[in-house]
């Protein structure tokens, strides 16, 4: 009888959610939308990007040389999408992405990280863009990007 009891008050104790990881779940929670590459011919400058409103979701679709058939729906009275777009590139082999997000204070950091191909590696000759729509829980937290 003791060991069941010591069994079932074990699997109690391991049940319970602890504080700590649920904080670090909902910090660096998000959704990657879309990642992919323009070609460069669409004009747009390398920035991060922080949309709040269909309005401006429509505007950035728009000018994107991308299928719009795949693009999800957004609530933006529950989330808010973060755009990275890199800079022109004149071969294959780079990326950008989210790497972490964390929060401090009355802020949240966006980790953003650039990848891009070794001196030796072979990649293809086409004059890329790199970019990622990520989807972030709605905040009223500053948004600071840092790039690593």
């Amino acid at each position: 009888m003791k060991l069941v009891i010591t069994i079932l008050f074990s699997i109690m104790l391991t049940s319970c959610p602890n504080k700590n990881q649920i904080n670090l779940q909902e910090e660096d929670s998000f959704t990657s939308l879309y990642k992919g590459k323009m070609n460069g011919s669409e004009n747009i400058k390398e920035k991060n990007k922080v949309i709040t409103s269909v309005n401006e979701w429509q505007y950035f679709l728009s000018t994107l040389n991308i299928d719009k058939n795949n693009i999800p729906v957004v609530d933006f009275s529950k989330n808010t999408l973060i755009v990275l777009i890199d800079k022109v590139r004149n071969t294959g082999g780079f990326d950008i992405g989210v790497e972490k997000i964390s929060i401090q204070e009355r802020k949240l950091i966006i980790n953003v990280k650039h990848a891009g191909p070794k001196p030796t590696d072979m990649v293809t000759m086409a004059i890329e863009q790199p970019f990622q729509v990520i989807k972030i829980n709605k905040t009223n937290k500053e948004i600071i990007f840092v790039t690593i």
